[in-house]
């Protein structure tokens, strides 16, 4: 959402929660990154900032990159790939 939110619906439509992130988010993934079987929130934000979630909206993890996030996948393993506006790859492990 541009307004800087991320939202969780349940399967009704009833809002679940949602997360203020601080800038707009652009990317969004649900992916094991812990491997405890249960799939977390991934948000790569405008402003380089990548958010993990749980599923009740708690923050496991922020990071910042030094530019703008033009790219943001999971690498399979509980690890994920960011690729940024000043041409770096960095990959992340929670």
């Amino acid at each position: 959402s541009d307004c800087f939110y991320a939202y969780l619906f349940g399967e009704d439509g009833t809002e679940r929660w949602r997360r203020n992130l601080q800038a707009p988010v652009r990317r969004l993934l649900a992916v094991d990154v812990n491997q405890d079987g249960c799939p977390e929130i991934v948000a790569g934000c405008d402003d380089g900032s990548v958010w993990v979630l749980d599923g009740e909206g708690n923050t496991l993890g922020v990071h910042r990159t030094e530019a703008k996030l033009h790219g943001l996948a999971s690498d399979g393993e509980g690890r994920l790939l960011l690729g940024s506006s000043d041409g770096k790859l960095t990959l992340l492990g929670l």
